[in-house]
């Protein structure tokens, strides 16, 4: 939403859902084409009961097609969203989009907990190949699932990536690096979840310390979650607490990001894009990353950052001190990092890019053609 509230033709965007405040551009602020219809969710409803929840979004979605006029429907996933808009698009003969920012594999785990995996692989899969194919166009947040959309089907010429794009300050960036740790310093940004695969990053530390005797480090644990208790403790029975400081939630990852040398991303999750890669490229940090041939698309092994065998610490480890023992290789790395920002993920082009796909749709012709 905030790439289309920048098209001067956008009047006005209706936002369907249980979410409150949207942030803008700049934090804080409201973004000010964006109404806010809150549907609010079923006290104790869990994702598996969407089916329950989404025919009120349907129709608090006819409501405002009663009394506004609408040009376009814009569904944010392919499963019940993108049902909706299917069947309101039907009814009311509008055009409608249908965003992919999730693969297949991950989205089946969020639906139907209690129905067997072969029943709700069969369901998830009905539904999303129906609003893909039926939609006028496929905005993918990635090429990796661009290529999966086209492999259920989807004509390669209804497909186009666009990704939500990055905002940065040079001058903001310059002075928080100022404030940087004297310490040669390694950081995480993200959810304190399993599948973040932070304890790879711990046991690396904890490898660099025991087997290569490096001392002269800090790790930087940003962001929270379930898992944060256990993460504590393990630091703790590593005799790693003095040097694993754990910041919680913050406001601004790119102020944290900035005192880092090294971001260290080991996801375990099969992970496309990873915007916070995008945002170690805009402060010029090089990434270390689990990888999976292209995996995630936002680091470039050699390029941007390096890639190792997923699930593997030691392996972590020595990329980590790879870095650790040579500046020229992470000055390089940086800078392509950020080259590789500026070229493919500036806000800018990704507000260019939605806006041609916005006026091919609305004039009845196709999207802009994605080429593999």
């Amino acid at each position: 939403m905030r790439l289309i509230q920048e098209f001067d033709f956008v009047e006005r965007i209706f936002a369907l859902g249980m979410g409150g405040l949207y942030v803008g551009i700049n934090s804080g602020m409201a973004e000010p084409k964006i109404k806010v219809i809150q549907v609010p969710m079923f006290r104790g409803l869990r994702s598996g009961q969407y089916p329950i929840y989404h025919p009120i979004i349907f129709i608090a979605a006819l409501w405002v097609l009663k009394r506004r006029k609408i040009d376009m429907v814009h569904a944010t996933g392919p499963m019940w969203s993108g049902l909706v808009a299917l069947v309101i698009s039907k009814i009311v003969k509008l055009p409608f989009v249908v965003e992919i920012r999730t693969n297949y594999s991950q989205m089946i785990h969020h639906y139907f907990k209690r129905v067997p995996m072969l029943l709700k692989r069969f369901i998830v899969n009905r539904i999303v190949t129906l609003t893909l194919v039926r939609c006028n166009c496929v905005i993918a947040n990635s090429h990796y699932h661009a290529k999966e959309c086209i492999k259920v089907a989807v004509p390669p010429e209804k497909v186009s990536v666009v990704n939500p794009g990055i905002i940065f300050d040079h001058r903001c960036i310059k002075e928080w690096k100022r404030n940087r740790l004297n310490s040669f310093t390694i950081g995480f940004v993200g959810r304190l979840v399993e599948s973040k695969g932070v304890e790879y990053l711990i046991r690396a530390a904890s490898y660099l310390v025991r087997e290569k005797g490096l001392l002269d480090f800090k790790i930087l644990i940003v962001g929270d979650g379930p898992h944060r208790a256990d993460l504590e403790r393990l630091a703790k029975s590593l005799a790693l607490e003095d040097m694993t400081s754990f910041v919680g939630r913050v406001k601004n990852n790119l102020e944290w990001i900035s005192k880092f040398d090294v971001l260290v991303n080991p996801t375990m999750e099969k992970e496309a894009l990873g915007m916070v890669n995008v945002q170690a490229g805009a402060c010029k940090i090089p990434v270390v990353t689990f990888g999976d041939r292209s995996l995630p698309e936002t680091v470039i092994d050699g390029k941007t950052g390096l890639k190792v065998k997923c699930g593997d610490y030691k392996a972590l480890a020595e990329a980590i001190l790879r870095l650790y023992l040579n500046q020229a290789l992470r000055t390089e790395l940086g800078l392509g990092g950020y080259e590789n920002v500026l070229n493919n993920f500036a806000f800018e082009i990704q507000v260019k890019k939605l806006e041609r796909i916005y006026r091919y749709v609305l004039s009845k012709e196709t999207c802009n053609r994605y080429s593999l």
